[in-house]
C-alpha cells in the first residue's frame, strides 16, 4: 500500500497534468480563432453594437469605416475578389448610367462581371460582405449630406439583395427590380428608412426622426410621366406582377407596351416558385 507522501505526490503531478492539458486546449482554441475565416472576419467588422457606436468624439462609428478599415483582415487572395469586384461593377454601372441605359445598368453591369467574378456571385458569404460594405458607404455618405451617391449605394446594395435572395437562398422567384430601380430615385424618407433597418446603430435616429412625418413618395413606372413621384399612398400597383407602381390609368396604359413582358415573365416563374415550394 503507498504511503500518504507518496500519494500527495501523484496527486500534485496529475493536477499539473490536467493544467498542462488545458492550457494546451486554449492555445489550440485561440489558434482556431485566429485561423477563422477571413470573410467571416471582415464580417464582424461590419457588425456594430449599439453601445459602442458613438465614439467619445461624438461620431458614428459607421463614420470612421473605411475600404481599408473593412477589408483589412482578408489576405489578398481574398481581398481581390470582394473588393475589385465592387470597383469594376460600379464603374460598368455608372458608365451604363451615362450611356442612358438607366434601370437597365443594372443587368449590364451584372452580364459584364458574372463570368469574371463568379466565386462572388455565387458565394453568399462573399456576397454579405459587398452588401454590408455598401450599406456602410451609403450611410456614411447620406450623413456627408450627398443624397445622390448615397441613393446609388443604396439602390447597389438593394439589388445584391434582390440576386441574393433569388439565386442564392431562393426565397423568392426572382429579384425586384423595380424596387431596385425605385431605391436609385427614392425620396429621404424612403431612403432613410431603408438604411435604418439594415443598419445596427443609431447614427440614423435624428435623421429618420426628422423624415417621419413626411409622406413617402413612389416613382410611377411610366417614364413618360410628368409627375414621376408621387405620395405613395395614392399610387396602384400593376395587378399582374404587384411589382410597379402607376399614379393613374393612363399611364398604366401607356406603359403596357413596355412592361408586358416582364409582367408576363415575372407571372409565370411566380407561379412556377409556388408550385416548388408547396
Amino acid at each position: 500500500m503507498p504511503s500518504r507522501k507518496k500519494a500527495k505526490g501523484k496527486a500534485r503531478k496529475a493536477k499539473k497534468a490536467v493544467e498542462a492539458a488545458n492550457r494546451d486546449d486554449g492555445k489550440e482554441a485561440a489558434a482556431a480563432n485566429h485561423r477563422q475565416r477571413p470573410l467571416e472576419l471582415g464580417l464582424q467588422r461590419l457588425q456594430i453594437n449599439d453601445s459602442s457606436v458613438i465614439g467619445r468624439d461624438g461620431i458614428c462609428a459607421h463614420m470612421k469605416i473605411s475600404e481599408v478599415a473593412i477589408f483589412a483582415d482578408l489576405p489578398s487572395r481574398s481581398l481581390h475578389p470582394c473588393k475589385q469586384f465592387i470597383g469594376d461593377f460600379k464603374a460598368i454601372f455608372y458608365a451604363a448610367l451615362e450611356r442612358g441605359e438607366c434601370s437597365h445598368s443594372y443587368r449590364t453591369a451584372y452580364a459584364a462581371t458574372r463570368l469574371q467574378y463568379r466565386e462572388v456571385w455565387e458565394d453568399a458569404t462573399k456576397m454579405e460582405l459587398v452588401i454590408r460594405f455598401l450599406l456602410s458607404s451609403a450611410t456614411v455618405i447620406f450623413m456627408m449630406n450627398d443624397k445622390n451617391s448615397a441613393k446609388v449605394s443604396a439602390s447597389l446594395a438593394c439589388y445584391f439583395e434582390e440576386m441574393a435572395a433569388a439565386t442564392l437562398y431562393e426565397t423568392k422567384a426572382s429579384p425586384n427590380f423595380p424596387k431596385v430601380w425605385e431605391m436609385c430615385n427614392a425620396d429621404d424618407h424612403t431612403l432613410v428608412s431603408f438604411l435604418k433597418k439594415r443598419i445596427p446603430c443609431c447614427c440614423l435616429d435624428k435623421a429618420h426622426k426628422d423624415v417621419k412625418s413626411v409622406k413617402k413618395m413612389g416613382l410611377c413606372w411610366n417614364d413618360d410621366c410628368t409627375l414621376q413621384h408621387k405620395e405613395t399612398g395614392s399610387l396602384f400597383q400593376c395587378v399582374g406582377c404587384l411589382r410597379v407602381n402607376y399614379c393613374c390609368v393612363e399611364c398604366q396604359k401607356a406603359d403596357w407596351p413596355n412592361h408586358k413582358i416582364d409582367c408576363r415573365n415575372f407571372s409565370l416563374m411566380k407561379a412556377a416558385f409556388d408550385s416548388r415550394q408547396k
